[in-house]
């Protein structure tokens, strides 16, 4: 999608990103990495923000949920099965809208949604094209899902995120 292109740093650890918004205007955002103190460090990671903390923790316990959703036994229980993972995955987005964004890196949470959301839609058009048994719609609602499930955890890797960057059931149930 690229809808990240870095830009001009204005010095150590401040990067200057545009950012294309899912209704199709840009932004910037700055993002400021710290350096390690004592100007040595161990040169490992940065702490997580509490916003990577607190979506991991929904993610985690929604990601626990979808995983327990029943894999169906006859094709014909594939859409309900698709469907029950979409009902918690709806949940999780709500949670996840309901917290305060990282500053400077607001557009990002937002594409970041968005991606999750047409996730979401993409397994809702699988398990309608299976209930249809519609073989290239399925098709087309996979290649669609992979995309963006894809450019999901491309953000969630932005957004310094782990549980809500791994693959989840529902992306799982499209390959």
């Amino acid at each position: 999608m690229g809808d990240d292109d870095e830009g001009a740093g204005g010095g150590d650890g401040v990067t200057i990103e545009t950012v294309a918004l899912p209704d199709g205007s840009t932004t910037t955002e700055t993002v400021t990495t710290a350096a390690p103190a004592g100007g040595g460090g161990s040169g490992g990671p940065p702490p997580k923000s509490d916003f990577a903390k607190q979506a991991d923790a929904i993610c985690a316990r929604y990601n626990d949920q979808i995983e327990e959703v029943r894999a169906p036994v006859d094709p014909s229980q594939l859409a309900a099965s698709l469907r029950g993972a979409n009902k918690i995955a709806r949940k999780e987005l709500a949670d996840l809208r309901a917290l305060d964004p990282p500053p400077g890196r607001e557009a990002t949470t937002l594409n970041f949604i968005a991606a999750l959301e047409r996730v979401v839609g993409s397994v809702e058009k699988l398990a309608d094209a299976t209930d249809a048994n519609d073989a290239a719609g399925a098709q087309a609602a996979i290649a669609e899902a992979d995309v963006e499930s894809d450019e999901a955890r491309r953000l969630a890797g932005k957004l310094g995120l782990e549980e809500c960057g791994r693959a989840g059931a529902a992306a799982a149930a499209t390959s």
